[in-house]
């Protein structure tokens, strides 16, 4: 079977064979993409780790909250239990002093 002038023509005009320029452009297009899919990525690792060093930055934070509020506690609560001190020994000593003047 004899191939025909058009047949030929249309051969020469779509290769099988992909061309140098077809797969410069094709490397160079999934070159692009992997660039494109790191960029993305080392984009993303950024915002994680901004984010992970703010919940960092919170939870010290917090912790020197949790810390100024046990001690402003502690100190409320010993400024109590020393007024509750203080008055059981007035108490004590108006009791006695009453003792005294009544004996």
């Amino acid at each position: 079977m004899q191939a025909t002038s058009q047949q030929l023509i249309i051969a020469r005009e779509f290769p099988a064979i992909p061309t140098y320029p077809f797969i410069i452009s094709t490397i160079l297009g999934f070159a692009l993409l992997a660039l494109s899919a790191m960029y993305h990525g080392q984009q993303e690792r950024l915002l994680a780790e901004e984010s992970y060093n703010k919940t960092l930055t919170d939870l010290a934070k917090a912790e020197e909250e949790k810390e100024r509020t046990a001690a402003m506690l502690a100190y409320a609560q010993s400024k109590q239990g020393r007024k509750e001190l203080a008055q059981t020994k007035l108490n004590y000593h108006a009791r006695n002093e009453i003792v005294v003047i009544m004996r």
